[in-house]
């Protein structure tokens, strides 16, 4: 019978063992390949989502006066394609009330973006009708601007309207292509006549296609232009684009705006996306694989400990070394060469099977998502795998080969090497359990071999638990403040304070609104939106500035200001918010929180410090600005304007300051936060101390506001939105505004949401490997153990004393595994993290958590696996299991 036949014998014969260990390769491998085949799927995804929301360009340079830039930039040796743009002129629908220089909103209007073809072939425009304009003559329309001309206008008309320049404009210093046209004055220069020859829409959100804007090409004349880069791909981009300007004497430094697609081409400053995956995926299969390993490793040391006597057998009728090798390394090929196909194919499935899931939760935002199988998952994994399997299943043959055979036929050869020596273990179990409390301690140290290899299985999973599933689980604490970050709140009502009709319309929604089933929370705060706090140098952590750096590109000296006595300092400008009692459940608190009636009586805030930073790319960080403490009293400054006299020629402002005491440290926003660098939250009423409509001489500020914030329900979140806009429609008044957040932020959540769908996913599987893991190692040390459980029978142990001792063994396990899995796994842990931190910036979260986590899980799995042995043990008849070895 060949060695390969045998194998098969012995697989059959312990089929619990092969089953458990095949299912552990399975996981593994669909994890690893899955791992994969996600971050090749997603990294696609971004690439393809960048191109289509911002363009294909790779750097935009603006506040140039030079039309010849472009030109300059296309012929250096750096660059591969430029392109010239403007779009600070306006295209007049109706004439303004009054002639001459006017506001841009009393009238209707469009604006101009001009473009050379170079630079239009890498905007992010879709031809809905029609054609993109071909020379100056022409015209394309964004969608939706059409019904702002007086008259209709349709494809191939003549329209001549007049244009003008404005005196600020958003395009040079924000995105071209977000279609705001942000203007301060329009000042009519003259008439230009253009046939209309498309429609198109910008970006792949609704929210980028304004429609009020054209496109027109070759742009001429005085203007402030930008101008669009790519690089050639391989150049430094960093350094070859600052390179390039500074050759051409275009502009600073400070005038170069990356594109967020740089980042996800690996070719940013601030990061290198393609070096953070790779470490990222390299760290995960490693740790994952050599769990693998681990267990593998263990399952065959059981397997060879069970057949050591057949082995022996094998050996004295003269099977060689190499022989008995290949007996275990061909079970371990077997069930490696099973296990590969079905765990790829599960890890390929998996991905489909998610991808088409949250493609279906948002198919807006996800459009582009696509499972992307390309070779390289699949190669890496199964080499990776063999690897481990190889190497796991070695270690037991030769630990078996240096046995005597005699021994080894007898079948005790595993006790061999273990010195006769006292046992003191076990005291402390004695006096809590008894009798079996102390066997269970000795028994699980009698056998070192036996102890090392049950030890490691269980150190290994907690490793898993905690190094790979803590690090899943710090990333999506980490996206859900970015969650909070982008808007808490779902829909805002606002009424200026100065129109007394638009305050009493909030007061009276604020009723209407909280009687809605649909809606979940609704605070209304006034917002005092003035108020800055100028943090000393020695307040601010470290870790803010190697943030701040990687997201905005600046060192401290650039993020410092310096007071009149020479003093560093951190401007800061802080909200002042309420909340309301109902509210204050909702807030999360880093350390001990104050009862709302202490905030009330005490005239105090809660001081939000953290600030949340999200790139362009959609990379995520979050860092404290300052480490106030709870007890602390800062100062505010707050600026007002006094009231104008006819004899002013400009309004005249005043500072005051105000000392407040921080009864609370927030550890992120309140989810009614609007958009601020930090947080100043008092309770309902306590506000009034930061009004300043009642200090002499001082006048109300436009932005001297009321709100009313709305969180909906979750799952109603269509139906509680018409509901909104139906109530802000019967509002509309002087002094009062309604806004969507929800339709405004969709995207950025439901990005945030599928990153938290792979993560628990991804979570749940390195759970199920870290269970099976434990509970075929116990199970399988319970097996091997028939004949010594009997003999403990035969002398008088009674069922009850057999299950308390064998149980409390299996928590012995635990305890000791967590304890040391719980040191490596941390550990590792913090090495993800700082690998992962270029996309998204994660703090470990609550470790001793985990750690009892990991204490419970392991103790109880422990448990479960020896109970199913331990009845079956129980109830045998003791003659065959003491026969069981011989």
């Amino acid at each position: 019978m060949s060695m390969f036949r045998l194998s098969l014998r012995y697989m059959k014969k312990q089929k619990k063992r092969t089953i458990l260990t095949a299912v552990g390769i399975i996981l593994s491998v669909a994890l690893v390949s899955g791992s994969g085949i996600l971050i090749t799927s997603f990294h696609d995804m971004k690439l393809t989502q960048a191109e289509k929301s911002e363009g294909t360009w790779h750097y935009r340079v603006t506040a140039n006066t030079d039309a010849n830039g472009a030109s300059m930039l296309r012929n250096n040796v750096l660059v591969q394609a430029a392109g010239l743009s403007t779009d600070d002129t306006c295209l007049q629908l109706r004439k303004a009330k009054s002639s001459g220089q006017s506001k841009p909103s009393d009238f209707n209007y469009l604006q101009l973006k001009e473009y050379d073809s170079a630079a239009l072939s890498m905007m992010p425009y879709t031809v809905k009708t029609g054609r993109m304009p071909r020379n100056s003559g022409e015209i394309a329309l964004e969608s939706g601007a059409a019904s702002l001309f007086p008259h209709a206008v349709k494809l191939g008309d003549r329209i001549a309207l007049p244009f003008g320049k404005t005196s600020s404009s958003k395009g040079s210093n924000a995105s071209e292509d977000d279609g705001s046209g942000d203007t301060d004055t329009f000042t009519e220069t003259g008439t230009r006549a253009f046939t209309v020859v498309g429609f198109y829409s910008s970006g792949i959100y609704s929210w980028q296609t304004k429609g009020n804007a054209a496109v027109t090409l070759d742009p001429s004349g005085t203007h402030q232009y930008n101008i669009y880069v790519q690089m050639k791909p391989e150049v430094d981009f960093p350094s070859s684009i600052k390179k390039a300007v500074k050759d051409c004497g275009l502009s600073s430094a400070d005038n170069i705006h990356e594109n967020g697609l740089v980042e996800w081409m690996g070719k940013s400053a601030a990061t290198k996306v393609r070096d953070t995956v790779a470490a990222t995926f390299l760290i995960l299969a490693a740790i994952i694989l050599s769990v693998t390993a681990l267990v593998i490793r263990n399952s065959f040391a059981m397997s060879v400990s069970e057949k050591i006597s057949q082995i022996g057998m094998l050996r004295c009728l003269g099977a060689s070394p190499a022989q008995i090798r290949s007996l275990v390394l061909s079970e371990a090929l077997c069930i490696w060469a099973v296990a590969l196909p079905i765990g790829l194919l599960c890890g390929l499935g998996a991905m489909a099977g998610v991808i088409t899931v949250v493609r279906q939760i948002v198919p807006d935002d996800l459009g582009y998502l696509r499972l992307t199988a390309s070779a390289w998952p699949f190669v890496a994994t199964a080499v990776l795998s063999l690897a481990a399997v190889l190497l796991s299943a070695r270690s037991p043959v030769r630990a078996t080969m240096k046995q005597p055979m005699i021994e080894a036929v007898r079948g005790n050869a595993i006790y061999r090497g273990s010195q006769a020596r006292k046992n003191k273990k076990g005291r402390f179990l004695r006096k809590l359990f008894g009798f079996p409390g102390l066997l269970a301690a000795k028994n699980i140290r009698r056998n070192p071999k036996q102890f090392r290899t049950t030890l490691i299985s269980v150190v290994v999973s907690v490793i898993l638990f905690l190094s790979v599933g803590g690090f899943s689980m710090a990333v999506n604490a980490s996206i859900k403040q970015g969650i909070n970050t982008s808007g808490g709140m779902d829909y805002t009502f606002s009424a200026d304070n100065r129109v007394s009709k638009a305050v009493g319309e909030l007061g009276s929604l604020e009723t209407k609104v909280k009687s809605q089933p649909t809606v979940a929370d609704v605070q209304k705060t006034p917002v005092y939106d003035n108020v800055n706090l100028n943090i000393p140098a020695g307040r601010i952590p470290g870790k803010y500035f190697s943030v701040y750096k990687e997201f905005k590109g600046n060192d401290s000296s650039q993020l410092l200001s310096k007071s009149d006595k020479g003093e560093k300092y951190l401007f800061c400008s802080l909200n002042v918010l309420e909340v309301s009692r109902e509210n204050y459940r909702n807030l999360k608190f880093a350390g001990k929180a104050p009862s709302y009636d202490e905030l009330l009586s005490s005239k105090g805030g809660l001081l939000c410090q953290t600030r949340t930073f999200v790139s362009s790319g959609g990379r995520i960080a979050t860092a404290d600005f300052a480490n106030y403490k709870v007890g602390e009293t800062i100062s505010v400054l707050q600026n007002y304007q006094l009231k104008q006299s006819e004899n002013d020629q400009a309004p005249r402002a005043k500072e005051r300051k105000l000392n407040v005491r921080i009864m609370g440290i927030l550890s992120e926003a309140p989810w009614y936060a609007l958009n601020a660098d930090g947080y100043l939250i008092v309770a309902q009423g306590n506000s009034s101390l930061f009004d300043t409509s009642g200090l002499s001489g001082a006048s109300r500020d436009q932005n001297d506001q009321t709100v009313l914030e709305v969180r909906y329900r979750k799952g109603a979140e269509q139906e509680a939105d018409a509901q909104m806009g139906k109530l802000a429609a019967a509002a509309q008044g002087e002094g009062f505004r309604s806004y969507s957040v929800y339709q405004g932020n969709r995207s950025s959540r439901n990005g945030f949401l599928v990153m938290e769908i792979f993560i628990v996913g991804f979570t749940v599987v390195i759970i199920l490997i870290s269970c099976v893991n434990v509970f075929n190692t116990i199970h399988a040390n319970f097996q091997t153990r028939r004949r010594e459980i009997a003999m403990t029978r035969a002398v008088g142990m009674d069922r009850k004393q057999l299950y308390q001792m064998l149980l409390l063994e299996c928590s012995l396990y635990g305890l000791t595994g967590t304890f040391w899995g719980s040191i490596i796994g941390l550990s590792l842990q913090l090495l993800l993290l700082h690998a992962f931190g270029h996309i998204i910036l994660a703090d470990m979260q609550s470790p001793l958590l985990f750690v009892l986590i990991s204490l419970a899980v392991s103790v109880g799995l422990g448990i479960l696996a020896g109970w199913s042995s331990i009845r079956k043990m129980a109830k045998a008849p003791l003659v065959e299991e003491i026969r069981s070895e011989e």
